[in-house]
């Protein structure tokens, strides 16, 4: 449900929702939420929900937009910082979780 506006837009305000689209359009997740929340947000408008109702249903979806947010943070943060050390220090060797569990056991012979 997304609403379009008829209202006339500065041209530094057009440049900035194209910047703010360009942005969102790198972390999908992201847009997604946004556009949910935008979504969400019109439709309690048009079905008469109480501002509490709309608020608790804002703070939820505010807190999953924030989470996701800064993981996407986190994750970035880790590539960058790993590619700088390993950029340095060449030698270094990176440790991931083991793939599987061992080696099955052979069965034996009678």
């Amino acid at each position: 449900m997304n609403r379009r506006s008829t209202r006339v837009v500065a041209v530094g305000e057009q440049a900035a929702a194209l910047r703010l689209a360009q942005r969102l359009l790198a972390r999908p997740g992201l847009c997604q939420r946004v556009e949910g929340l935008l979504d969400i947000t019109d439709r309690d408008i048009e079905n008469g929900y109480t501002a509490d109702q709309a608020e608790a249903r804002v703070r939820d979806l505010t807190r999953i937009l924030a989470q996701e947010a800064l993981q996407g943070w986190a994750d970035a943060t880790v590539r960058r910082v790993t590619a700088q050390t390993l950029a340095q220090q060449p030698d270094l060797v990176c440790h991931s979780k083991k793939k599987s569990a061992g080696t099955r056991r052979s069965v034996r012979s009678a």
